[in-house]
């Protein structure tokens, strides 16, 4: 009885009909190596049975083909330099930005992100604007871009900006504030909402204002990695097949989540 091909292979079979994928659909199946920090909901701890949406999208994409998915977590900036020097392949949540602009980035997201402020409950300061940032103590995290909003914020208003490092930045920034050594913290939105549902600690937390718009968030690839063009362009239109058989929509159900193109939502929320 005859098969359909998988969706996604489909798209591998146009590729490879005009000569544009042979890396791809070579018999010997690649490992495609991804890396970033813990950033759950979009990345949490691999193997565990929710490693975080955007894998699972990765996953879902290249698996059907014979590809394996490796998921390692590091320091953010680690990350990046590991991803710049071709020892792995994917970079897992990144924003199309100058600072990246030698990776390759697909041409639909994996995801939105929205960057908001984050204090103790106690206080009453409120990001508005720029000005607002004036003589704030503000938490943020290495090589982590916030969106064309508050990066050029941060940088203009001259707040006194403590820089976190390690895989664990966050939860050191939450420390400080908690310390009184920060008056706030820069953080995505699903990020922390995410936190606050699993981790009490986070609980203690007040949002207090948000960039007026999400930022798009992707999977890039190493520019060094053979047929990274390629592997964008396949994860791009596996994209638009999991967002129309419904998978997408599955997996992003699974951390409580909805497709931030779906009427209504913001930021994947």
């Amino acid at each position: 009885m005859h098969r359909n091909p998988h969706p996604i292979a489909q798209t591998i079979l146009r590729y490879l009909a005009i000569g544009g994928l042979a890396g791809l659909g070579c018999a010997s199946a690649e490992t495609i190596s991804l890396v970033t920090d813990p950033w759950c909901p979009y990345a949490c701890q691999p193997d565990s049975d929710r490693p975080g949406y955007m894998i699972e999208l990765a996953k879902a994409v290249f698996e059907p083909m014979g590809h394996s998915v490796e998921y390692r977590i590091m320091p953010f900036a680690r990350a990046v330099t590991e991803v710049e020097q071709g020892k792995a392949f994917g970079l897992v949540g990144e924003q199309q930005v100058p600072e990246r602009a030698g990776l390759i980035f697909p041409k639909v997201e994996q995801g939105q992100a929205k960057a908001c402020f984050y204090t103790s409950q106690t206080s009453t300061w409120r990001y508005t604007d720029q000005a607002s940032l004036k003589k704030q103590r503000i938490g943020t995290i290495n090589t982590y871009v916030y969106g064309a909003e508050l990066d050029t914020a941060l940088a203009a208003a001259g707040p006194v900006v403590s820089t976190g490092y390690g895989d664990q930045a966050l939860i050191n920034n939450v420390k400080k504030l908690e310390a009184k050594r920060l008056d706030a913290i820069v953080e995505y939105e699903a990020v922390i909402a995410y936190k606050m549902k699993t981790e009490s600690g986070f609980n203690k937390l007040r949002q207090a204002g948000c960039a007026k718009q999400a930022s798009n968030i992707y999977i890039p690839f190493s520019p060094i990695a053979p047929n990274a063009g390629s592997y964008a362009q396949v994860l791009a239109d596996g994209m638009k097949t999991l967002r129309q058989n419904g998978k997408l929509a599955a997996i992003l159900a699974r951390y409580g989540l909805r497709d931030w193109q779906s009427p209504g939502a913001t930021a994947g929320r």
